[in-house]
């Protein structure tokens, strides 16, 4: 009897000292602050990707590895653009990221994270992470239609 009132007193006095309170707090809504550091943050630049661009990245990946070239979207970096597409694989399916140094006719494919290495065998390249999640962003709202905040 002595442990188990042990173990119910010392955390509570650990919280007590703490300054908190076993209760869960309510957090206050979100202001009018929050919602203009939201949308004070610019909207990618998505661009469409040319089925040729596609089957160009496509040509280095495994046989059983499908894209949804429908959804492909790019967003510039650098000198090039940063291309987001959906990769299937059996059962997993993964939005994979590529470099390419001009939307037709490419002269130069990359991988541009972990994702597009796994599914086919284009060398590394390092991409900043904003312009990968961007093209990301561009090729999601491709596969869902345009959000609520959409334009």
């Amino acid at each position: 009897m002595r442990f188990r009132l042990t173990a119910v007193v010392v955390p509570a006095l650990v919280v007590a000292a703490c300054g908190g309170s076993a209760a869960p707090r309510a957090s206050a809504p979100p202001g009018p602050q929050t919602a203009t550091a939201a949308s004070a943050a610019p909207a990618p630049d998505c661009r469409r990707v040319p089925r040729g661009t596609v089957r160009l990245i496509a040509s280095h990946g495994t046989p059983r590895t499908r894209f949804a070239a429908g959804v492909a979207a790019a967003v510039q970096v650098r000198s090039g653009y940063a291309v987001s597409l959906v990769a299937i694989t059996g059962a997993s399916r993964q939005m994979a990221t590529w470099y390419v140094d001009r939307l037709r006719a490419p002269a130069t494919v990359t991988s541009g994270n972990v994702e597009a290495l796994e599914v086919t065998n284009w060398p590394m390249s390092s991409l900043a992470a904003e312009p990968v999640r961007q093209s990301q962003l561009c090729a999601t709202q491709r596969r869902h239609g345009p959000g609520p905040l959409a334009p």
